[in-house]
């Protein structure tokens, strides 16, 4: 700030300082640090190189289309839902538990949506996923799927899927736990606090049919049974026993009822009362040799099994055939020392030790060498080939065993655990190592390739990000379900894991992790939890494994780790030009990229750029070929390493310090104006504007600015198309009313009824250029047509009664204003396009508002008469001020140093261009500010002096200041509905220039 002192005075020099333009926005640093083309505040201007500033365009509501005559009935009480121009669906009592999060669903110009999700909503038919539907026209439409009146079956929401978007909504917001993206028609949603992972871990398995249990959404085990991601076990698809020869002899005899001594452990030896029966050729003892005999191998395995399911397995047959080792015993076995069992000598193989001892028939076993050794087209009966455990115990079919037959049917659909399975131990051409299921011996395709039998197989679709799907031509077209994702088909869990943080490093542990971030790049999704990144297939989104882990190519899933000394856990996932841009909630950035712009496991590389704090909820914006970061009231342009020698980040509040706010609650970007749009989480009515250009290297422009709305308003979505901006403002309706009397409430009075309060939300629309001269600054602007079911004309008192679907506190009410537009340039009274009026009184309903004005506002034919059939026009809408305060201005050098001195302002001069009303309001040292009005009205011209067409192409105003410039606060400011744009500005005054007492 200037300082005077008494001594070293020089003299006192006329002096113009101008202000060419206030294009730099808002600054807070010291004062004489400040550009010339900074202000001190600027609230419901639009700043921009071209035009300076300007008062902004006011936000336009955007109807509905069925309400595009703004209508309601003279009689109603209330507005039907047809009729409605708020998101009526989103409507709740004030104080009712509601969390809407918003996401903008964009596929083309003709299909652009608003999605809502209710976080709450977790009754089975509560209306979860909301659509509203941006038309070409310019209104909206509700499409949300209904399964009946406000409600959302399991048809439409899957059961796992409204559990997992709903989780944890008691403690959390919406707007800090869900994200999304989008992949072709679908969306992609993510719940942050939910811990993902395989379906179950090995706990509660054995070789017996008893699954893992499924694991919660909180990451903890369940009681639940686990019947698709279990560890398994293939069989073969009929009983055998193998030879000492190591053939394989097809076993299809009885069991033999018997009993069983001993106790009753694995790996203890037992002893039954009778050996089974063994095919033709085998024998227990000394073999003979005519005919001849073998043994059978010491490896082959009898089952004694009960018919109440209980099963043991014995091997290592004792020479007599009655004395073997338990192998295992099923859970619950209800078999003990001397009980009685059907003994079987024949067992069903594990698929891959099955191996024919016949090498020119290698299909007759079910492990083979690779894919070509199957036989095609296989037999029928290998269609209907058993998968499981099932033996004839006392004259009835009992399943022992039917983990894997459950499990394909679970992943692969009803009837698919039948088909005899065949393990091919290595690639062939395009057939990966793996397990194949028979389907179909009538026509191609033969098989079908399945889960491998390994635990960890399966990742646990209940658990993991959910799919909206929008599907114009189907009967529903809004659904939400689980993404199917497939299983693993080849290897294991130490060949091929899967995603690196859902297991533990011994590869035995399950991990249950949080995505906390996710997107899509270059034909991936892309997945961040902790401080690791993976992905899925290239171009198969639902596949996280190897497709074959012998051979790893350029096709399959990257898993990389980012931390880098210290722990960084990954906050979101920003795909830009030719890397993927990580952000982190330790303090770094980080590059994910790989070599020759090719991004694969072989090639993918990650590695830290910057070191900077970031906002913990807030996701970078990327415009143009630009990307923006955010932190508290901080905002920061992240160079890459390929534009610049080193990656940095350049904080572009460092001449703003503590204007933006703490938190957020929606950031936008419009391109095409180069603007970044942020709304206060705190002050929700609140929107903050960064707007930059550059030209090369050159930053031309890098500006912060504000919209203020109304207290009533907040802000809780924001996106730009085209040239507007669209924002879902949350209002309350009417705190009081005049429900039961017929006097109407005199502006400024309070209506005498109590009123239950309900929280609407609207949206609308703001103009992101200049706007037309002709349009009217307001807020919450409605365009009605006049017609005779939403107005009413009284002669004999000369006013007008306008019915508006619409409803507020009746404090906002002395804020509105009616503009006629150019459809009253003919009217019977002569030209009366652009006249403005406020209303004097209203009635305050629960669903609209009755507004009286003075004067005539529906439209007369040449005789007098009301004749609706003319077409007039009116906004309605509430005013606001624009307010723009200047710097302290100071006489500066020629490098732009403040020169010490006295500085005595005289005046200030404007200029202006399409411009109505302002003032220049000037207070010195806290004095009740003197106020210039500026008007375009001539001496001669006696039309009203806010009138629209009331404006000045080009000119200037002169105003007073008389102060001096330290203690002079000068604002420039507008609550008229006529435009205003300042193009420059040139203060003339007296400087005294004055050394300080050391010079």
């Amino acid at each position: 700030m200037a300082r005077r002192y008494p001594n070293a005075r020089g003299p006192a020099v006329t002096t113009n300082i101008p202000i060419y333009t206030l294009s730099g926005g808002v600054s807070r640093q010291a004062q004489s640090k400040r550009l010339p083309n900074e202000a001190e505040n600027m609230d419901n201007a639009l700043v921009s190189l071209e035009r300076s500033f300007e008062k902004r365009p006011g936000f336009e509501t955007v109807i509905q289309y069925s309400a595009s005559n703004i209508w309601n009935n003279n009689a109603a009480s209330s507005v039907p839902n047809a009729n409605r121009i708020d998101l009526f669906p989103l409507s709740h009592a004030v104080g009712t538990t509601k969390d809407y999060w918003f996401y903008w669903f964009n596929i083309n110009e003709d299909n652009r949506f608003l999605i809502v999700v209710d976080y709450k909503a977790t009754g089975s038919t509560d209306v979860l996923v909301y659509a509203f539907r941006l038309r070409p026209d310019g209104t909206w439409s509700d499409e949300t799927q209904y399964s009946a009146a406000n409600q959302q079956n399991s048809t439409i929401i899957n059961a796992d899927t409204r559990s997992y978007i709903t989780y944890g909504n008691s403690t959390n917001n919406a707007k800090d736990v869900l994200k999304a993206t989008t992949v072709g028609n679908s969306i992609i949603i993510v719940n942050t606090l939910v811990y993902a992972g395989f379906t179950s871990g090995e706990s509660g398995w054995n070789g017996a049919g008893t699954g893992g249990k499924l694991f919660g959404l909180n990451g903890a085990e369940t009681a639940t049974t686990d019947t698709s991601g279990t560890k398994l076990t293939y069989y073969s698809s009929a009983r055998y026993t193998k030879g000492s020869n190591s053939y394989w002899y097809l076993n299809t005899l009885a069991g033999t009822s018997t009993t069983i001594t001993g106790t009753l452990a694995v790996g203890n030896s037992v002893t039954l009362g009778a050996a089974p029966s063994l095919p033709s050729g085998l024998t227990y003892g000394t073999p003979t040799t005519s005919p001849v005999t073998i043994n059978p191998s010491t490896q082959s395995k009898v089952y004694a099994a009960t018919a109440d399911g209980s099963l043991i397995t014995l091997s290592n047959w004792g020479t007599t055939g009655t004395t073997f080792t338990i192998e295992s015993i099923s859970t619950g076995s209800t078999i003990t020392s001397g009980s009685t069992i059907t003994a079987f000598s024949g067992y069903f193989v594990e698929v891959e030790d099955f191996i024919w001892h016949d090498a020119t028939q290698p299909w007759f076993g079910q492990s083979l060498a690779d894919f070509s050794e199957i036989r095609f087209p296989p037999e029928y009966a290998e269609v209907n080939g058993n998968n499981g455990i099932v033996l004839t115990v006392g004259g009835n079919p009992i399943t022992y065993d039917n983990t894997a037959k459950t499990v394909l049917n679970t992943l692969y659909g009803t009837s698919s655990g039948n088909g005899k399975i065949y393990f091919t131990a290595a690639p062939y051409l395009n057939f990966t190592s793996g397990y194949y299921r028979i389907i179909s011996s009538a026509s191609k395709p033969y098989t079908k390739k399945v889960r491998s039998p390994d635990c960890y197989s399966v990742v646990d679709k209940r658990r993991m990000p959910q799919k909206i799907v929008y599907n114009a031509a189907a009967a529903l077209k809004w659904t939400a379900n689980p993404i199917n994702w497939e299983p693993r088909t080849s290897g294991n869990r130490f060949s091929n894991p899967g995603p690196s943080v859902f297991l533990a490093d011994d590869k035995v542990t399950p991990r249950q992790v949080q995505i906390k971030a996710i997107s899509t790049f270059r034909d991936r999704l892309y997945f961040a939890a902790e401080d690791v990144v993976f992905t899925s297939q290239l171009g198969v989104y639902e596949d996280l494994f190897l497709a074959d882990p012998s051979n790893i190519v350029s096709t399959d899933p990257i898993d990389v780790r980012a931390s880098s000394n210290t722990f960084s856990e990954i906050s979101s996932l920003t795909p830009f030009n030719t890397y993927l841009f990580i952000n982190t909630l330790g303090n770094v950035q980080y590059e994910l990229k790989g070599s020759q712009n090719q991004i694969t496991p072989l090639t993918a590389e990650i590695s830290p750029t910057a070191f900077y704090s970031t906002a913990k909820f807030i996701e970078p914006q990327l415009m143009g070929s630009l990307i923006y970061f955010f932190d508290s009231s901080k905002l920061y342009l992240y160079l890459s390493s390929e534009s610049a020698d080193l990656a940095v980040a350049q904080e572009l509040t460092v001449t703003c310090p503590d204007y933006l706010p703490n938190t957020y609650r929606s950031i936008c970007v419009a391109p095409a104006q180069n603007y970044i749009i942020m709304s206060d989480n705190a002050a929700q009515n609140y929107l903050y504007f960064h707007a930059s250009r550059f030209a090369g290297d050159r930053n031309l422009q890098n500006a912060f600015f504000r919209y203020v709305l109304n207290t009533n308003d907040s802000i809780l979505s924001n996106q730009s198309y085209n040239d507007y901006l669209y924002s879902v403002i949350k209002r309350p309706t009417a705190n009081a009313t005049t429900s039961g009397t017929t006097t109407p409430t005199t502006v400024g009075q309070v209506p005498g009824a109590a009123a239950s309060q309900t929280n609407r939300y609207y949206l609308e629309e703001s103009y992101l250029r200049s706007y037309s001269p002709s349009i009217p600054r307001l807020d919450r602007m409605i365009k009605i047509k006049m017609y005779d079911n939403n107005s009413d004309y009284t002669s004999d008192s000369n006013q007008t009664k306008i019915r508006v679907p619409i409803t507020f506190p009746y404090a906002d009410i002395a804020n509105i204003q009616l503009v006629t537009d150019s459809t009253w340039t003919t009217d019977v009274d002569g030209d009366r396009a652009y006249e403005v009026v406020s209303p004097v009184a209203y009635f305050l309903k629960d669903t609209y508002i009755e507004l009286i004005f003075n004067g005539r506002f529906v439209p007369i034919n040449s005789s007098r008469a009301i004749d609706y059939s003319i077409d007039r026009n009116v906004y309605i809408g509430l005013k606001f001020t624009m307010e723009v305060e200047l710097s302290t201005q100071f006489v500066r050098d020629q490098n732009n140093n403040a020169i010490e001195g006295s500085l005595n302002l005289r005046s200030i001069t404007l200029r202006h261009k399409n411009t109505g009303n302002y003032d220049v309001q000037v207070s010195n040292r806290g004095r009740t500010a003197l106020v210039s009005k500026f008007t375009n009205q001539r001496t001669d011209d006696n039309q009203d002096l806010l009138n629209l067409e009331n404006y000045e192409e080009e000119g200037e105003f002169t105003a007073n200041i008389l102060g001096f410039s330290d203690s002079t606060q000068i604002k420039i400011v507008s609550d008229y509905p006529t435009p205003v744009n300042i193009v420059n500005m040139e203060l003339a005054g007296k400087f005294i220039q004055k050394s300080s007492p050391t010079a």
